[in-house]
């Protein structure tokens, strides 16, 4: 085990150098793509091999297996990354324009949702839990709110999109004080914490130029805050600070890539997830497994290709790795290129695209999720060349 880990240490560190050193890649919107495959594939490694105990209900040689794994997907990556990144691109530029058809676009999505809110106000696990004392299950799980995924689809990359196409025209400090706060709130009411994380993430990389200094730690601080307050925590004493060190840290940087190792050691036990698989998805197997239950329902999901690897084996699970990874890594190097107006705009969509592929299975719910950023992009473009003319005739310009 220990020449496996040093192997795939090896080759992590040799993609850290060239990926975030030699290339910056905290400057380009597969920032996003790259890291996870840390938190997913390396740091989990790290964990294990060192002893960690939580979640490890799997044997050493699925372990071992993930190791060979992980080194293979790193040394993929590094080649593809090399690749693209001495393809020539020429300089491109797109400019859109602040038109009325933008402004009726944004708010036809804006008003509903804010009525949403204010309909269904105290069914929201915060509100329920500031109001009550009591912290309900969240809505995604319980379908307690209706038409909640669709809400939510608009919430976490449309709504975010209005805020970022205007960026930079908000001149006044108070007014982005006082829209990102709506924002923190449409994120977190549902009890979803993990979200808001990444919006912050986002914020720290490509509005504050991923400077490490006093916003960095007021949004670490923050995170700590809305995490105890999703978890219906308001005290804070020995426990809670011991929690407040292991857990969130744990989720971030263990949790994800643990649910891909369980999947290799069910593979190895020879579990069918083509065939004897949950309804409602194998991530629910996978968390049995996980936490050694069969009373408590939860998923366990994990990277993209994770569950292409459970259902067709490695090979494939490679090769659409391969895939996914160059049109993302080509992608990146499109927009890093591009000069606009709106590159924040472009970014986020982008962004809120890649948070849905390295956080959750491909899968019919993120397909929608990941059109909808794609039409958000198509959409804006389109209006922007059309003209309003009189008599409300349109004309593409």
């Amino acid at each position: 085990m220990l020449i496996d880990f040093l192997l795939l240490s090896i080759v992590v560190f040799a993609n850290i150098y060239y990926v975030f050193f030699l290339r910056k890649e905290y400057k380009r919107i597969s920032f996003l793509y790259s890291f996870s495959l840390i938190t997913i594939f390396y740091t989990p490694s790290l964990y294990f091999f060192f002893g960690g105990e939580i979640y490890r209900f799997f044997a050493d040689k699925s372990l071992v297996d993930f190791f060979h794994y992980a080194t293979i997907v790193f040394v993929f990556y590094i080649v593809i990354y090399i690749l693209i990144d001495n393809i020539k691109t020429r300089k491109s530029s797109l400019y859109l324009k602040n038109s009325m058809l933008i402004k009726i676009y944004f708010l036809a999505f804006a008003i509903p949702i804010g009525l949403y809110y204010i309909i269904y106000f105290k069914q929201f696990p915060l509100i329920h839990f500031i109001l009550h004392g009591e912290l309900i299950d969240r809505p995604d799980l319980t379908g307690a709110i209706p038409h909640f995924y669709t809400v939510q689809i608009i919430v976490s990359i449309i709504i975010p999109s209005i805020y970022f196409y205007y960026f930079d025209t908000i001149k006044n400090k108070y007014s982005h004080i006082i829209i990102n706060f709506i924002l923190f709130f449409l994120f977190i009411a549902s009890g979803n914490k993990g979200f808001i994380a990444y919006y912050l993430i986002f914020m720290w990389l490509y509005i504050f130029k991923a400077r490490i200094d006093l916003k960095l730690f007021l949004i670490f601080i923050f995170l700590m805050f809305i995490y105890l307050l999703t978890k219906g925590i308001t005290e804070i004493n020995s426990e809670v600070l011991e929690y407040m060190i292991n857990s969130p840290f744990r989720r971030f940087f263990v949790t994800q890539g643990t649910c891909f190792i369980h999947r290799v050691d069910m593979v190895n036990e020879g579990f069918d997830f083509l065939n004897n698989v949950n309804p409602r998805g194998l991530k629910f197997d996978v968390f049995a497994h996980m936490y050694n239950t069969t009373t408590i329902i939860g998923s366990a999901p994990t990277f993209y290709i994770g569950d292409f690897y459970a259902k067709y084996g490695e090979f494939f699970s490679l090769l659409v790795f391969i895939i996914i990874s160059s049109i993302i890594l080509l992608v990146s190097k499109f927009f890093y290129a591009m000069e606009t107006n709106r590159k924040l705009f472009f970014y986020w969509n982008v962004y809120s695209l890649l948070f849905f592929i390295v956080m959750a299975e491909i899968n019919f719910a993120n397909m929608i999720r990941i059109l909808v950023a794609v039409f958000n992009i198509i959409i804006i473009i389109f209006l922007s060349k059309l003209k309003l003319k009189k008599g409300n005739k349109c004309k593409i310009t």
